[in-house]
Parts: C-alpha cells; structure tokens; sequence
C-alpha cells in the first residue's frame, strides 16, 4: 500500500529497511498490528541498525502512547538478546583457543598477559575481554 507522507512517497509493501523516517513515524503512530509486526522483525534481525535508530527517534517525536513504549522494549530485548549471542560467541572462541593451545588454562592466562582467575571470569561470561586480549589469545593457538 502507498502512503503519502509530507515531502515522501513511500509504499508500505516495500521491505521495511528501505522505509524513509517519515514512513516509520507514521506507522509508530497509525500503523496496524501487521505494520508494528514488520517493523519488530526487522528490529530483531538489527537491533543497531537503521530501522532501529529510526524507530527509536519517531518514538521521542511521535504520540503513540503504548505502541511506542511497546517497539522501545523490542529495540532493547533484541539488543540485549544479540548481546548475550555474542557473550557466548566470545565465550566459545576463548574455550577453542584454550583447548587449542594445548596448554593448562593457567599457562593460556599467562602466555596472554592475564590471570588464571580472570580468564575464568571471561571462560563465565562474568566479564569480556578486550579485543586486544582476544586477538592474543587466537595467536596463542597457531
């Protein structure tokens, strides 16, 4: 469906992500469950991209009341849900190298400049390396 914005033409059926801001806005404030559905996927597959910051800035300028408090909880569990993806992901590429390295954690920690009780806390997920540290700890592996 086309929907005639201010200075833009925008139609609704294209993929969301080629959406102009004026077409986010209108859809926070007057779009239908199907609407708000599109945009929440889109969100989820990027929660830092485009469609994300568009939603976030129609949300400060827009009156839609709950639909905007609803799409700033999907931009920020998404967000949150791709952080801890990438925790595991750290968690998981530090384990290799170990394992790798064909050393004792202790000796890993050492031969990359840390402690064995802090490569724990990075082995927990409790904390997560530099990305200094990270590249050391894949060289220690070849």
């Amino acid at each position: 469906m086309s929907v005639r914005l201010r200075n833009v033409v925008a139609n609704l059926d294209d993929p969301v992500s080629d959406w102009p801001f004026e077409a986010v806005l209108t859809v926070v404030e007057r779009g239908g469950l199907s609407d708000w559905a599109r945009l929440a996927t889109e969100i989820e597959q990027h929660p830092w991209g485009e469609v994300a910051r568009k939603v976030e800035q129609a949300v400060q300028v827009s009156v839609s009341y709950a639909t905007g408090e609803l799409l700033t909880v999907v931009v920020k569990e998404s967000r949150a849900q791709r952080d801890h993806e990438y925790r595991a992901r750290v968690i998981k590429m530090i384990m290799s190298a170990i394992e790798e390295s064909g050393m004792t954690a202790s000796e890993f920690a050492a031969n990359v400049g840390t402690s064995g009780s802090r490569l724990s806390t990075y082995v927990s997920g409790k904390a997560v390396p530099s990305a200094a540290l990270l590249l050391r700890m894949q060289h220690e592996t070849r």
